[in-house]
């Protein structure tokens, strides 16, 4: 983390960057988008979701692709109540690398902004999948909705509280 101190001298070094009118050198482009990624994850953990929002897009106007940028600059404008882009990166994510941890992640965030429809089609997506632990996931999201069948017909694996209900059994 960075003391004020360190904050103001990369403000300074930053703006002294900023006003130069030449053409930067890809050394000293490469330091701005340094100084504009630290700006940022400090801003951001400081709940300054704002200015870490514009650092974070000034980083990236130099270097689109680093893709750790673009989520946390996703994850501040989700902070300040604009939720699409990070619902969309989350998504891109998972879609580039499946996974459970982003597939519950993403599984959230569709909770907390209410895109039932997204979410739905995501959690039918993952009762198809071949990972069992993806199919874990759909099968806690059908028994939060209170569908104890499909989420058993999903994952009957032992162990979860709708186990064996896809196989009643009678005296």
């Amino acid at each position: 983390s960075l003391t004020l101190s360190k904050t103001g001298a990369i403000l300074e070094a930053v703006a002294g960057i900023e006003s130069f009118s030449g053409e930067l050198g890809e050394t000293v482009l490469s330091l701005l988008v340094d100084f504009y990624a630290l700006l940022g994850q400090q801003y951001y953990e400081s709940e300054d979701y704002s200015s870490a929002a514009r650092y974070l897009a000034s980083a990236l106007e130099h270097d689109p692709e680093r893709r750790d940028l673009v989520g946390l600059l996703q994850w501040s404008r989700y902070r300040l109540g604009k939720t699409e882009g990070l619902v969309m990166f989350l998504l891109e994510e998972y879609e580039r690398s499946p996974d459970p941890k982003k597939a519950s992640i993403y599984l959230d965030i569709l909770r907390e902004t209410g895109q039932t429809e997204k979410r739905v089609l995501f959690v039918a997506d993952l009762s198809e999948n071949s990972d069992p632990e993806l199919r874990r996931l759909a099968a806690e999201d059908y028994f939060d909705r209170g569908w104890i069948l499909r989420a058993a017909l999903t994952d009957d694996s032992e162990g979860t509280c709708y186990s064996g209900c896809s196989r009643p059994e009678f005296d």
